[in-house]
């Protein structure tokens, strides 16, 4: 029987998260300190998917079982785990491995307690001694690492934390095979029922799975960070800070983004009073459209912006906000029309 890793990638609507290419690099790498011998695949569950051999297969899938049902377009519980736990008994993989994101945590708990298996969370590398398979995960508030030896033979599920793994370049034209499975969705008793979508509050979601954010810097200064909020209030987006922000108390730990951090994978992401250090920059690399704002023509940060602006950010976000404001105020009266 074919040795074999497991990730499993996640859509939103018909869109592969990020995190799930990030997570199949990781699977890449954990199959080379194995001396390359196991197939690596993707469990995929939605409904019209757009080309997942496309987008996996370049990532280092080479298969992708792809679950095609109206009633798996959004993450419920009961459904994914009793469809991944039948799949797994039929393959019997030697890993699986989730991203540690909402849906990761809860779906590897799951399917861990179902199968009777050890799990551990959080991993940020994993290391192969002879026979033996090594998880590293942070304890201490990530001052302090531990390793979990795994000393039975078997299956081993881990999460890896967003901001620990790192998306490895496309192999262009690489294409995944894909077993598509159409399941019988009514044929389960499912304990949950979907009644409604709920749109997250951008004020209170985590910054790994926000759609936009606005970010503020040691630049913007202890008093004027009020006007960080208002921006991002203005634009339905989520806020976020550097260090010397979580520092001063301004934002709680888990809004710092950067190598001390978390990663973030926005489709709109604006940085101001922000210089570009390393320990940020690395944390905001995922991001689809980059925007700075910086006085320092000169800054590191502009390398990494699609868009840069020149100039003092309080003088440039009421302006912004105006903008806003004036187009959202358009668009409101066509459609009264």
């Amino acid at each position: 029987m074919t040795q074999e890793i497991i990730i499993m990638a996640e859509q939103k609507a018909g869109t592969i998260e990020e995190p799930s290419f990030s997570l199949l690099s990781e699977g890449k790498r954990i199959n080379e300190k194995l001396g390359g011998s196991h197939l690596l695949s993707a469990i995929l569950m939605g409904h019209e998917t757009k080309d997942p051999e496309k987008e996996l297969g370049p990532y280092g899938a080479d298969r992708v079982y792809y679950f095609d049902h109206p009633q798996l377009e959004g993450y419920q519980p009961d459904l994914y785990t009793r469809l991944f736990i039948t799949l797994v008994k039929e393959k019997n993989p030697d890993f699986l491995l989730f991203g540690a994101t909402s849906l990761g945590r809860d779906l590897a708990s799951r399917v861990a307690a179902r199968l009777r298996v050890g799990l551990v969370t959080q991993c940020v590398d994993v290391l192969v001694d002879h026979d033996q398979f090594i998880a590293v995960k942070p304890v201490s508030d990530q001052y302090l690492y531990k390793k979990i030896v795994f000393r039975k033979q078997g299956l081993k599920i881990l999460t890896f934390s967003p901001n620990a793994m790192s998306k490895e370049d496309p192999v262009p034209n690489k294409r995944a095979d894909v077993v598509r499975v159409f399941p019988d969705i009514e044929g389960g008793q499912n304990r949950i029922r979907l009644i409604e979508r709920i749109k997250a509050d951008p004020k209170t979601i985590g910054l790994e799975e926000a759609d936009r954010i606005v970010c503020g810097g040691r630049g913007v200064g202890k008093g004027g960070f009020e006007l960080i909020f208002q921006l991002a209030d203005a634009l339905s987006g989520s806020v976020g800070g550097t260090r010397p922000i979580i520092d001063w108390g301004i934002l709680p730990y888990e809004r710092q983004i950067g190598q001390t951090g978390i990663e973030v994978f926005p489709t709109f992401l604006m940085t101001l009073g922000i210089s570009g250090a390393n320990e940020f920059t690395v944390g905001i690399e995922g991001s689809k459209l980059a925007i700075a704002v910086n006085t320092d023509r000169k800054a590191r940060i502009f390398k990494f912006a699609d868009l840069g602006i020149i100039g003092d950010l309080h003088k440039i976000i009421p302006l912004l906000m105006d903008q806003v404001k004036s187009h959202r105020g358009k668009t409101e009266k066509k459609k009264e029309y």
